[in-house]
């Protein structure tokens, strides 16, 4: 079987290719430019026009967690805790918080005209997502059991999302001020030097 990663530069494709890597699972990638995904016919892959999108054979996959839990699944990897891990419990939760609390207000705030007209409107709706996310962060700090993995002795998904996320806004300062927890775990991800080419599309 083979995989397609269609991913852009400094985006959130960056975790799927993560987890690709950690699984050794072989793989191509087709880049797409920021900003322009509308253009060819990437739409008909992904109608949200987002990144990643996974092709498998002739089908296609989005929404990057089910992406990467059905790879974990899919090639018998450890990046989601066993049923009778105890840590199961806290990985559900904090894996869907970033995917579904954290990750849309980028959705929102990176293209505010596409929810509001005037350019006020657009100005504060980047500036809101932007402190709400702050506080999600602070709360999702409070909850890590670990230095080097949000879940204490064992690496997860989790960790990939904390390595690409904590690139973005609010900015790397802001995380080592305000998260040093979480700061940590995306620290020591981006110290694997099999993940240098991945971590390199954010410093250009």
């Amino acid at each position: 079987m083979t995989y397609k990663l269609y991913a852009a530069r400094g985006c959130g494709s960056a975790i799927v290719e993560i987890v690709l890597q950690r699984l050794g699972v072989p793989h191509t990638l087709e880049w797409l430019q920021w900003g322009k995904f509308g253009e060819g016919n990437y739409q008909q892959a992904n109608p949200l026009l987002q990144v990643p999108t996974l092709q498998v054979g002739n089908e296609l996959m989005t929404e990057s967690l089910a992406i990467c839990q059905w790879l974990n699944s899919k090639h018998k990897g450890k990046l989601v805790p066993a049923a009778d891990d105890p840590a199961l419990s806290l990985y559900y939760r904090w894996s869907v918080y970033l995917v579904a609390t954290i990750y849309p207000t980028f959705f929102y705030g990176d293209h505010p005209e596409r929810w509001v007209s005037s350019e006020e409107s657009r100005k504060e709706l980047r500036k809101s997502t932007d402190e709400a996310r702050k506080k999600m962060w602070l709360q999702m700090e409070k909850a890590a059991q670990g230095e080097r993995y949000f879940l204490g002795d064992k690496e997860s998904l989790i960790d990939a999302y904390i390595a690409v996320m904590l690139r973005w806004r609010p900015g790397r300062e802001w995380f080592q001020t305000n998260t040093p927890r979480l700061n940590s775990v995306a620290e020591h991800m981006a110290e694997d030097p099999k993940l240098n080419s991945i971590f390199a599309q954010f410093e250009s």
